[in-house]
């Protein structure tokens, strides 16, 4: 019997990863996965899970709900660039975010990745993303998932 959190049909890939200058990880975990991952927030209550999606095929653009919004400190509902919600992350998180979600859609597959960001006048935060391809005629058109405070 797989154990909790097991994913039937899911295979780990590849671990990324890079150490701040405090000594902890950003750690990105690349997974294939045969379908979607059922109960993705369980164990959690609604307000503390985010969704989001970034629309590949549409200059990258990006749909939070008001939780992400929170998390990266922007008001909730503003048009948000990538770019400017990727200047949020903490340098040596935001280079595994980049080579974990290059990895992803060049080899469609999902990933989980803890990193740092500085909402604006919040500070240090943890977060952890989980992402997942969004597939159509075999390319990644967009990646959807999930983001929440450590």
């Amino acid at each position: 019997m797989p154990s909790k959190g097991h994913v039937q049909g899911t295979s780990l890939l590849q671990d990324l990863f890079e150490r701040e200058p405090a000594g902890r990880f950003a750690l990105g975990h690349i997974f294939r996965t045969a379908q979607a991952y059922p109960g993705l927030a369980d164990g959690f209550a609604a307000d503390e899970v985010g969704y989001w999606r970034c629309d590949l095929a549409d200059d990258d653009r990006l749909t939070w709900t008001d939780k992400v919004y929170e998390l990266f400190g922007f008001p909730a509902g503003s048009p948000i660039e990538r770019e400017r919600a990727v200047a949020r992350y903490k340098d040596h998180s935001r280079g595994v975010l980049e080579r974990v979600r290059t990895f992803a859609i060049k080899r469609k597959c999902g990933f989980i990745l803890d990193a740092a960001i500085e909402p604006a006048g919040l500070g240090n935060q943890w977060i952890r993303i989980i992402a997942f391809p969004v597939i159509r005629d075999d390319q990644v058109v967009a990646l959807h998932g999930q983001k929440r405070a450590l």
